[in-house]
C-alpha cells in the first residue's frame, strides 16, 4: 500500500514539474524587445533574400554565417541573445505573430517603394549625352534621328541602286547596239 501511495506521489510530482517546466513564461533577462526583434529579423530576412539572389543554394552555408554575424553586429547582439530571445516568442505565438506581422507589413513596404521607384525610372524618357557637341539628348529625340538616319540610308540604297541598275541598262544597250562604222 505504501508502495502504491509512493509511486502516485512520484507521479504527481512528475506531472507537476513537466507541467510547471512547459508554462514558463519568465522573460529571460537578456531578451530583445518586440520592435528590435522585428528590425533585426527583416534584416535577417532581406540578408537571406540578397544570398538567395546572389549565390546558389551550395554556397549559400557559406555565406550566411557571415551575414547574420554583420546583422548581429549592427543590432549590437550575439547570437546566444538571438536564441534565447527567438525561442522564447516561439513559444508564446501570439507574440512571435506580432513581430511577423511587423515584418511582413515592413518587407512588403520596402517591395512597393521599389517596385514603384522601378516603374517611374521606366517612364522617365532616358537623357543621351552627345559627347562630340557636349549637349544632352533625350531618347525620344534619338529614336526620331536613328529612324531618320535608316530612312536615309535606305533612301541612299536605293539611289545607289537605282544608278547601278541605270547604268548596267546603258551598257547593255550599249552592246546591243550596232555601231555603224563608215565604209571606205
Amino acid at each position: 500500500m505504501v508502495k502504491i501511495r509512493m509511486k502516485k506521489l512520484l507521479a504527481l510530482f512528475c506531472a507537476l514539474i513537466f507541467f510547471t517546466a512547459c508554462n514558463n513564461d519568465d522573460k529571460p533577462d537578456n531578451l530583445i524587445e518586440k520592435d528590435e526583434m522585428a528590425n533585426l529579423l527583416i534584416d535577417m530576412h532581406l540578408s537571406d533574400a540578397a544570398l538567395d539572389v546572389k549565390f546558389s543554394q551550395d554556397s549559400l552555408l557559406i555565406f550566411a554565417k557571415d551575414r547574420y554575424n554583420y546583422v548581429f553586429k549592427k543590432h549590437e547582439i550575439d547570437s546566444a541573445k538571438f536564441s534565447i530571445s527567438l525561442k522564447y516568442y516561439g513559444k508564446n505565438t501570439d507574440q512571435i505573430k506580432e513581430i511577423y506581422k511587423v515584418v511582413e507589413d515592413s518587407l512588403l513596404r520596402m517591395q512597393d517603394k521599389i517596385n514603384k521607384e522601378q516603374l517611374r525610372t521606366l517612364r522617365l524618357p532616358l537623357k543621351f549625352v552627345d559627347s562630340l557637341n557636349h549637349t544632352i539628348i533625350s531618347s525620344s529625340l534619338i529614336y526620331k534621328l536613328k529612324k531618320d538616319s535608316v530612312a536615309k540610308i535606305e533612301d541612299l540604297n536605293k539611289g545607289i541602286i537605282r544608278k547601278e541598275i541605270k547604268e548596267i541598262e546603258r551598257q547593255t544597250q550599249d552592246s546591243l547596239r550596232v555601231r555603224r562604222t563608215p565604209i571606205n
